[in-house]
């Protein structure tokens, strides 16, 4: 589903765009905080559409992580970001991207 695309009770929803960047020596920290924290989407009505990984061979410039995301509305993600147990897993894993990139997006139509 993308922004544009109705929830049951008619609203857009939004679709965010994570960018995670990091060398491939912090992939298997990256990926495990990751797991922990994706699956906290379902209980703020959450989807992952589309989770992957840089390819082999690929830059470390490119995002090492790359997720399309979405929410039914504003207001679910932030309380997503605000939930306590996504700061818990924040603490406990502390940094593992060296940058990260949070992106609205919006569908691209005809006409």
């Amino acid at each position: 589903m993308e922004r544009g695309a109705a929830t049951n009770d008619g609203s857009p929803g939004i679709t965010i765009g994570f960018h995670g960047y990091g060398p491939d020596a912090d992939a298997a920290a990256a990926r495990a905080f990751e797991d922990e924290v994706l699956a906290l989407l379902v209980d703020h009505g959450g989807r992952v559409l589309f989770r992957g990984t840089r390819a082999a061979g690929q830059p470390e410039t490119e995002p090492l992580e790359l997720h399309v995301l979405w929410f039914p509305d504003q207001a679910t993600f932030d309380a997503y970001l605000a939930d306590e147990r996504r700061l818990a897993v924040i603490e406990r894993h502390g940094a593992v991207f060296a940058d990260k990139r949070v992106v609205l997006l919006d569908p691209v139509t005809d006409g």
